[in-house]
């Protein structure tokens, strides 16, 4: 991305409602700006996910993912079909991590 969408926007938010989701964050703001955002067709990094790496994200986090998500559908006026999306961390973290581990090896 360019420096001046980043300086725009002001930067990262870092407080207690974008704690683990700064990122997320960032792209709504740049939205709300009328930014355009892209995903790339390409894959850019590969990195390995180990059990413990799922069973580090603790639901606290996932609790502030959905309050962050929350904020911006408000903030935004998204029709009310769209916070489905927000509440999803919630009851993925509610997946016994030996499952969710299966999981993530299929994939």
């Amino acid at each position: 991305m360019k420096k001046e969408a980043l300086l725009t926007v002001n930067s990262y938010t870092v407080n207690h409602l974008t704690q683990r989701a700064e990122d997320y964050d960032l792209w709504c703001k740049l939205l709300s700006k009328n930014f355009k955002i892209y995903n790339l067709d390409i894959p850019l990094l590969y990195y390995r996910e180990s059990f413990f790496s799922i069973k580090k994200r603790k639901y606290k986090y996932r609790l502030q993912e959905a309050k962050l998500k929350f904020y911006w559908m408000r903030k935004e006026k998204v029709s009310i079909h769209h916070y489905l999306y927000a509440i999803k961390p919630l009851f993925v973290g509610l997946i016994p991590m030996r499952i969710m581990n299966i999981y993530k090896r299929k994939i």
